[in-house]
């Protein structure tokens, strides 16, 4: 009876101590949000290096590009007007679909560039997993010093801006960039209908 006491409270023992180092293990710091987006950004542009470099082989990313005024014909208005829109995906949405993966779950990043008059804007929007992560925008106009915007996103909602903006002032607005992040979404879709 004393050795059957004996094991029951080793056994007790031990699924304490293994419980114990499977909290222990679990208990880790969670990842750094704004460092795994950087990680995934700089993984997707040396995709993308070797796509532009290794024409026809792939790097496991395809680009569909759109343009608009492609031929540079003076635009109402504004003059000089041309605008590009780069979708880079791993796959198509259909093949996806078949996957019971997300359609856009294949779109990692668009990148677009703007030229109205003497400004000329390059934007970027990082996907991961068909959610947007990531944004970066880039304009100049004529000798001004250029302005740069960097948001981070998780989840949906705004996690880190760079650089921070004044009090009163939004160089970028997060919930503008989502909605152009869904319109270029859409477009993308659009593209394989």
């Amino acid at each position: 009876m004393k050795a059957g006491r004996r094991r029951e409270r080793t056994v007790a023992g031990l699924c304490l101590l293994l419980g114990l180092l499977e909290w222990a293990g679990s208990a880790r710091p969670a990842e750094d949000p704004i460092a795994a987006i950087r990680a995934l950004y700089t993984r997707t542009n040396e995709s993308v290096r070797i796509a532009r470099e290794k024409r026809g082989e792939g790097g496991g990313l395809y680009a569909t590009e759109v343009s608009v005024n492609s031929l540079d014909g003076p635009w109402r208005a504004v003059g000089n007007y041309a605008r590009k829109a780069t979708f880079w995906f791993s796959d198509q949405p259909e093949f996806a679909r078949m996957e019971n993966r997300e359609e856009l779950s294949v779109l990692v990043k668009v990148e677009v560039q703007t030229t109205a008059a003497v400004r000329t804007t390059q934007e970027e929007f990082l996907f991961d997993g068909g959610t947007l992560v990531f944004y970066y925008r880039r304009a100049k106009a004529g000798q001004e010093a250029a302005e740069e915007d960097r948001l981070y996103f998780q989840g949906g909602r705004l996690i880190r801006r760079i650089p921070d903006p004044p009090a009163g002032e939004d160089p970028a607005d997060a919930a503008a960039v989502q909605g152009s992040a869904r319109a270029l979404q859409n477009l993308f879709l659009a593209t394989f209908e």
